[in-house]
């Protein structure tokens, strides 16, 4: 489902290598560890989903929401949003570590 954000939206980005902090793919959940990240959100085996950053989008973003499909031998299922429009890095907080 595509929409427009009518406020200010407070989501996740998973990554392990900081190069990739930002990116377009987002969740609204906290991962609460990097398995539970890698299969909820079906992530490629190249991201061992190391860190976190929170991601304040401001309204009027245009996002698509949706739930992971299975693949790359994942099952899935968690909640992720696109975000159909570049990020600025500045919406992305310092990385954390999963599980700190």
């Amino acid at each position: 489902m595509s929409t427009i954000t009518s406020e200010t939206m407070t989501l996740y980005r998973v990554f392990s290598n900081t190069g990739l902090q930002v990116g377009q793919w987002l969740t609204p959940t906290l991962p609460t560890s990097s398995a539970e990240a890698i299969s909820s959100l079906a992530l490629p085996g190249l991201n061992a989903a190391t860190y976190y950053s929170t991601v304040t989008i401001p309204a009027g973003t245009a996002i698509q929401i949706g739930t992971a499909a299975g693949t790359f031998g994942q099952i899935g299922g968690g909640l992720q949003i696109y975000l159909l429009q570049a990020p600025d890095a500045s919406w992305f907080s310092e990385p954390v570590m999963i599980g700190q």
